[in-house]
């Protein structure tokens, strides 16, 4: 159908050439093309593969796809982002607000939300030091940015499997958690889901790096209740994108429920990772720790080697239209500026 705009516009050819230049279908498609267009002009999307900031300091994005499976997610991503989301999600001039600090902690989940997070408002970052220990990855950075704020991102870092793992972070970090605007609390790997995977390995070899005395198998790390007794602030939890994190994501909702019924705490939120992927239609996941587009857009099947896992339990493909991260990342945005009104 062509809206009043559209009408408009052929009334316009009609009146100074005599006759209309398209037919209705063609103007048509002409005016949802210039509508979506507008509608994405203003929108903070994740489409790099490698971040430069203002410093000269860089880094690569992960588990970048290409392919027709991710080109049709494109797409798909693109006309829910025009139908559905609003002014000011996904428009916001920085991620948080000025002159504050926001702390992100999680697994590699996390960290995917955050660099991509960090990716939408590259051009914001006055300042970028990282620091990857033992993984290779980007596990730990501090984001400078141009309205004075901070945003800290430390993930898959084993000081959680430590009694003392307030402490450690607090080192580590260099700040006490009371001089935190903010906590984007993620999930931490267990043990008994890490066993024969490398994450294994990645905990001694960074807990040998850092100098520190962890116990993987019989500490368990900080749930949501935990950091909630230890840190009063702003508190927003964030579930994986795979369903082996939604037995941690009840428990996080059963321990909001209960720390604004008996706390009267409103300043601890939830986001669920997996919100859109219904609604979108397709998981588009991938395990390829890639910045050259090199990952497969994967759904889930009905057979499986022994040695792979189903798309659900994945990473998320990002690359040059987008993917799953960047709307947890709105999603993140709008809870860290809704929370700091209260």
């Amino acid at each position: 159908m062509i809206d009043e705009y559209g009408i408009k516009f052929q009334q316009y050819l009609v009146q100074t050439y005599g006759r209309k230049l398209w037919d209705d279908e063609d103007l048509s498609k002409w005016v949802e093309m210039n509508k979506r267009n507008y509608i994405l002009k203003d929108i903070h999307m994740c489409k790099s593969s490698k971040l430069e900031f203002s410093d000269n300091s860089h880094f690569n994005m992960a588990y970048q796809c290409e392919g027709g499976k991710y080109k049709k997610f494109g797409r798909l991503l693109r006309d829910y982002v025009v139908a559905n989301i609003t002014e000011p999600m996904g428009r916001r001039p920085f991620p948080i607000p000025s002159n504050s600090t926001v702390l992100i902690m999680g697994n590699s989940h996390t960290r995917q939300m955050a660099e991509t997070l960090l990716c939408q408002y590259a051009d914001s970052v006055d300042s970028f030091e990282t620091t990857s220990i033992g993984t290779g990855k980007t596990d730990f950075f501090v984001a400078h940015l141009s309205n004075n704020s901070t945003l800290i991102s430390l993930t898959n870092n084993p000081i959680v499997y430590s009694k003392d793992w307030k402490k450690l972070l607090q080192d580590i970090i260099n700040r006490p958690l009371r001089s935190l605007d903010a906590i984007i609390l993620g999930k931490f790997n267990g043990f008994l889901e890490s066993r024969g995977t490398n994450f294994l390995k990645t905990v001694d070899d960074v807990a040998k790096d850092l100098n520190i005395t962890v116990d993987f198998e019989n500490v368990a790390p900080p749930s949501l209740k935990d950091v909630a007794k230890v840190y009063k602030g702003p508190i927003i939890s964030v579930s994986m994108f795979g369903v082996q994190g939604e037995s941690e994501e009840r428990l996080s909702n059963t321990t909001q429920r209960t720390l604004l019924k008996y706390k009267h705490r409103k300043n601890v939120r939830l986001i669920s990772g997996r919100k859109y992927i219904d609604e979108i239609g397709m998981e588009c996941g991938t395990d390829l720790y890639s910045s050259e587009g090199q990952g497969d857009c994967t759904e889930n099947k009905k057979k499986i080697k022994d040695d792979s896992r189903q798309a659900d339990h994945m990473h998320r493909c990002t690359g040059l239209l987008g993917g799953h991260p960047d709307l947890i990342a709105w999603e993140t945005v709008e809870e860290i500026y809704s929370i700091s009104n209260l």
